[in-house]
């Protein structure tokens, strides 16, 4: 588990602690938890995800007060609690704000990825870390970077059980957004994928809240969409080579078209291929004094096969 506070050093950080299946501290870590973060003041919450092994990889934002952009750093803990080595630093001074993002990689390690901050344009950076949170052997010297033609911000990145990863974006078109999906392989290229990405819809619900597990050799994306007047939760499934899956419609499937609005889908996998997803639904109402206030918030589960 990891939280930011302030330990007893007074340094407001981010701090991390393992808890055993019985409730307690794991051996190895102090009782406060570790600083995972050193003396770095994080500007966004750090990202955490398990190595398979006990231990955790942390990757996290930090900048200069005033500056909007900063330095992603990511650091690896084995299962004792131990510093294997140094927070390891990425595109220096030119990360944007958006959080980077860790998902496992299937091999007892991790994907990273985060917006690099450009002149007019974004890219999404990746890197695919080794147990000391550098880069992996047989990964390139630079970060892989992908984008570039548009102002675009990641959104989730997950791992494509070969070694490689999907990677997914938006790019706002205000009110709305559009969606684009992008695969890089274990080399660190997007051989068979266009530089641009695949476009998985244009004018989707203004919202960051979208969401994408793995699915066979490809993945399942779900987002919502308020263009026919009230917001509807999509999915669509996509196979390794980047086209829509067989059986699948070219719009996606609609998942939750309740006449009410239903927003902020949550995919998790089923262990077969598909998605379970979670969806937090709000009706339509007239506005009232927020002290008055009733959102009558709900969630709404279904299954989708692959």
């Amino acid at each position: 588990m990891t939280w930011f506070g302030v330990g007893a050093g007074a340094e407001a950080t981010t701090w991390a602690k393992r808890i055993t299946s019985k409730g307690e501290i794991a051996p190895g870590w102090p009782s406060e938890g570790r600083s995972v973060a050193d003396q770095d003041s994080p500007w966004a919450s750090v990202s955490a995800v398990a190595d398979g092994h006990g231990g955790a990889f942390f990757s996290w934002m930090t900048q200069t007060p005033g500056d909007s952009t900063g330095t992603v750093r990511a650091r690896h803990l084995p299962s004792d609690g131990t510093f294997p080595g140094a927070a390891v630093s990425y595109d220096a001074g030119t990360a944007s704000m958006a959080w980077p993002s860790l998902c496992e990689d299937g091999a007892g390690a991790a994907f990273l990825a985060w917006t690099h901050d450009s002149t007019g344009v974004n890219r999404i950076g990746l890197v695919r870390l080794s147990p000391t949170a550098g880069p992996a052997a047989g990964w390139p010297p630079a970060t892989v970077q992908v984008g570039g033609t548009r102002r675009e911000y990641l959104v989730r990145v997950v791992a494509d059980g070969q070694g490689g990863a999907y990677l997914l974006t938006l790019s706002f078109a205000v009110p709305r957004v559009d969606l684009f999906l992008y695969r890089v392989d274990a080399a660190g290229t997007s051989t068979g994928w266009p530089d641009t990405g695949n476009v998985v819809r244009r004018g989707a619900g203004q919202s960051p809240a979208y969401s994408m597990v793995a699915s066979g050799d490809g993945v399942i994306v779900t987002w919502w969409d308020n263009s026919s007047g009230q917001a509807d939760v999509f999915a669509q499934r996509y196979t390794g080579s980047g086209a829509v899956a067989s059986g699948w419609p070219a719009g996606g499937v609609l998942v939750c078209g309740e006449p009410h609005n239903q927003v902020n889908p949550l995919a998790v996998p089923d262990g077969a291929d598909g998605a379970s997803r979670a969806v937090a639904r709000r009706p339509q109402r007239e506005p009232r004094p927020v002290r008055h206030a009733d959102p009558r918030i709900w969630t709404a589960s279904c299954r989708l096969a692959s």
